[in-house]
């Protein structure tokens, strides 16, 4: 038994209400259950109830003993003044604790509540409701619950981009291009990339957009990558970086910040940098051109750009490969798309008080494949399929958000196992 599950209790009057007494023998009515406190003080505010022929409003303090009161020193806190009810699993003092009325409910929960939410809080299995979960949830409810949390995850994101947006004085631009360079590394060198894309700002790089060459000198010397040449393009570009530098007191980066194990070829830094100085040269303002047309055809059309000719046969400098024109692939602009363009949109919506950008976000990802992991894998062992992005965004804020965590109580699955017949 703990507070949470109490306040559930109590939120949602899940026991038995029909001629309840307190403690003390006074009849209990309750008018109005108060409003959930999520900060320090009584666990709810503005409540109404009625004890005997008098009417009480303010505040109830719930606890599983009511010896936690003293326990708590809550006589001692004036926040604590206006209690009109103290409502308790077990009644296990029997002194007066203040001017109120105690309600114990051990009594009054259906012990079957009691075992539906120990079952719950006590499983050791990955999702805690598995074994409830197919007889429990309907289509439509699941879909209107993982809509709503796969928003939730989307609008968590923006509190990191909000912190970049600051750090570059609310240059939308460069924050954007941070992101994306940050998203491009993937985890593996998404540290690197925010580096790279920090040290070489946008408007400096927009300067040499017809240059394909120029850019990728600024980016692969920035990187580090080309301090010790290896061949005759490798060469070159140190030489054009070491001009530009100057120019630009541009700050090289230590190359051993980059991770080229465990990374298949495709993924290697060198490539993602290649197509970053691709994707410079054949996109000016990248990020307004996607707020004046936020759709997928769009964003797919501006991302679609191939890397420059030594790239087309190279992984590594030095190191010929089959011909291949290293094209972003759709899988990574649509990681791009729920990574790094729907947190922006939703942010540029909230900052411009513009509604419409987070129906934008929320129709880009539904318009994408769901990605698949293995959170999302188990998902589907138990019935529960991702249909697009959002679901599948939604599937991991579950598992990793809640599931994880067991807060079971605050999702709407949870709270409807618990409360079932």
């Amino acid at each position: 038994m703990n507070e949470t599950f109490l306040q559930f209790i109590w939120k949602y009057r899940l026991f038995n209400q029909i001629d309840i007494k307190s403690t003390s023998g006074e009849n209990i009515s309750i008018i109005s259950t108060g409003d959930l406190n999520f900060d320090a003080g009584p666990d709810f505010f503005n409540a109404k109830i009625k004890i005997d022929d008098t009417i009480l409003a303010g505040n109830i303090e719930i606890h599983t003993k009511s010896s936690d009161w003293n326990l708590h020193k809550h006589s001692e806190q004036s926040n604590y003044s206006n209690i009109i009810l103290h409502v308790v699993f077990d009644n296990d003092s029997k002194e007066n604790l203040g001017n109120f009325s105690t309600l114990e409910l051990k009594n009054l929960i259906s012990p079957n509540t009691i075992k539906k939410y120990n079952d719950l809080y006590f499983s050791k299995q990955q999702i805690p409701c598995e074994n409830n979960l197919k007889n429990n949830i309907s289509n439509f409810f699941l879909i209107h619950w993982l809509t709503r949390i796969g928003v939730e995850r989307i609008e968590r994101k923006t509190h990191d981009i909000q912190l970049i947006l600051n750090q570059t004085n609310n240059d939308w631009e460069q924050a954007f291009f941070i992101v994306l360079a940050k998203n491009l590394g993937f985890k593996l060198n998404a540290v690197a990339f925010e580096m790279l894309a920090k040290s070489a700002h946008h408007s400096v790089l927009e300067k040499y957009k017809k240059h394909l060459f120029q850019i990728e000198a600024i980016l692969f010397g920035i990187s580090g990558l080309i301090q010790n040449p290896v061949d005759e393009y490798s060469a070159q570009l140190k030489k054009e970086f070491t001009h530009l530098k100057q120019k630009h007191n541009f700050i090289e980066m230590d190359a051993s910040n980059w991770k080229f194990l465990r990374t298949r070829p495709a993924n290697f830094p060198t490539i993602r940098i290649a197509q970053l100085a691709s994707l410079i040269e054949n996109s000016n303002k990248l990020f307004s051109k996607i707020i004046e047309k936020p759709n997928l055809s769009v964003i797919s059309e501006l991302f679609n750009t191939s890397v420059s000719d030594y790239w087309t046969t190279h992984y590594l400098f030095g190191k010929e490969s089959k011909y291949s024109k290293r094209a972003i692939t759709t899988d990574v602009i649509n990681n791009f798309c729920i990574n790094t363009i729907a947190p922006f949109l939703i942010l540029w919506g909230e900052m411009n008080g513009d509604e419409n950008f987070k129906n934008h976000a929320i129709n880009l990802l539904e318009e994408i494949p769901s990605e698949k992991n293995s959170i999302i894998n188990k998902f589907e062992e138990l019935n529960i399929k991702s249909n697009n992005a959002l679901e599948g965004q939604a599937l991991i804020e579950l598992k990793n958000m809640y599931c994880s965590n067991k807060k079971c109580l605050d999702c709407q699955i949870g709270m409807r196992i618990v409360n079932s017949d």
